[in-house]
């Protein structure tokens, strides 16, 4: 009765889901069945239609890492700028945009580092509103289990959804993606490109 009711679900979802990412030719679903785990201190991702609960230093790696290569491209192009090696409308405008993209990186890095809180909380919109590429270690955070998804109500949500797609973007190029969906939710909380053909 269990594996007919989640079978039930799981085709409500992808139908609503369906709707949402009609450009896509659904290609593959899986469900992720998501652990009980505990964190000694965490960082709460919110989004649109989820939060993710992943474990502080796991969020910490990827910040850190990605606060050091926008600092490193930075540095860069303000070298090129200062010896009269750049292209100054293509290097300027570069260097611009990952200006932009450090900010709330070097700002949230700032303040969670700081912060002696249990869960710290994090909207990822301070991320997209920048372009920022930051997040791309989430999915294999979801599907290796590693963190806790929470839905608009703050009620933990064991399954995850997976939904795969192929979408044409010319006449001899495709692109494939992944999007992650709650129980019960029409819209992805998450998405990810898989591949460019």
């Amino acid at each position: 009765m269990k594996t007919i009711l989640f079978i039930l679900l799981s085709i409500a979802v992808i139908n609503s889901a369906q709707a949402q990412i009609d450009s896509y030719q659904i290609t593959n679903s899986d469900t992720i069945e998501l652990a009980d785990l505990s964190f000694k201190r965490a960082v709460a991702l919110h989004f649109d239609e989820a939060t993710i609960l992943l474990d502080h230093d796991l969020f910490m790696k990827h910040l850190t890492s990605e606060r050091k290569g926008l600092k490193k491209q930075i540095k860069s192009l303000e070298r090129m700028i200062k010896r009269g090696t750049d292209n100054p409308g293509v290097t300027s405008s570069q260097l611009k945009s990952y200006q932009r993209q450090f900010a709330p990186v070097d700002s949230v890095f700032a303040i969670v580092k700081q912060s002696r809180l249990d869960t710290f909380h994090v909207d990822y919109r301070i991320f997209i509103r920048t372009d920022l590429p930051f997040g791309d270690f989430l999915p294999s955070t979801i599907e290796s289990k590693q963190c806790m998804i929470l839905d608009l109500s703050n009620h933990k949500q064991n399954l995850v959804i997976k939904i795969n797609g192929t979408k044409q973007t010319g006449q001899m190029t495709a692109v494939g993606s992944s999007f992650y969906f709650i129980q019960g939710s029409a819209k992805y909380f998450l998405s990810k490109m898989d591949r460019v053909n």
